[in-house]
């Protein structure tokens, strides 16, 4: 009886690790990527959905590279390149200011001599749709004003959340723009 017991439990001490090990899966698709990232598709000309907009765009991807599916906030339905309007943030870079003092006495902030990065399109919330998921492994392509994305001062972030079921919203997070590599002929110098 003895002999049984500690067979069996050799057995189980080896058989539930190997068991354990085989069925965890991780979170995300490719480790060598975030579980959600931004990717340039291309930069070409756009239609401007405000005044004053650049026509140059910057064409992304939000990649969704976790298991799970997740949502994005639009507005509108997919133009003919497939595009959706995707609700961006612009955000400043160092929102603290730094208070420099010449040589005269003077005492200057600099992010008062800063330019001022362009208002996102989440500012313009009110015109939401709704959201639109994006499945595990697929992409959402849609773009931007050059300019929401090629600052010396700032970044482009979008919101997202996780769609599990039970939650209305899902825990939500950022995915930002410091992953999209845009050539350097639309770059600008601070």
């Amino acid at each position: 009886m003895i002999a049984r017991i500690v067979v069996l439990s050799t057995f189980l001490l080896i058989l539930l690790p190997a068991m354990a090990q085989q069925s965890t899966e991780s979170f995300v698709l490719n480790d060598s990527n975030p579980y959600v990232y931004m990717k340039l598709d291309h930069v070409g000309p756009r239609e401007p959905l405000i005044n004053g907009e650049p026509r140059t765009g910057a064409w992304i991807r939000i990649v969704n590279n976790s298991r799970v599916p997740i949502l994005v906030p639009t507005a509108g339905t997919p133009n003919k390149e497939g595009a959706i309007e995707i609700l961006d943030e612009v955000v400043p870079v160092g929102q603290n200011a730094v208070t420099i003092t010449t040589d005269d006495g003077k005492k200057e902030s600099e992010l008062a001599q800063r330019p001022k990065p362009p208002e996102g399109y989440a500012a313009y919330a009110s015109h939401v749709s709704g959201l639109t998921r994006v499945a595990s492994g697929d992409t959402l392509l849609f773009s931007v004003p050059i300019d929401h994305v090629v600052g010396p001062y700032w970044y482009m972030r979008v919101r997202f959340s996780l769609d599990i079921s039970g939650s209305q919203h899902g825990p939500y997070s950022y995915v930002d723009s410091f992953t999209v590599h845009i050539p350097a002929e639309y770059t600008r110098e601070p």
